[in-house]
């Protein structure tokens, strides 16, 4: 199954924020450096 997941920097207090298709969750910079290699490039 395909994976849904998205990745939003905030503006104001610039945490990472993984979005699924049913909820969101904060996550260090390392885990989205690894999750989403592009978005850093």
């Amino acid at each position: 199954m395909e994976q849904h997941a998205f990745l939003h920097k905030c503006d104001v207090c610039n945490a990472y924020w993984r979005y699924g298709d049913r909820e969101a969750h904060v996550i260090p910079q390392s885990q989205a450096r690894e999750e989403f290699p592009d978005a850093f490039s």
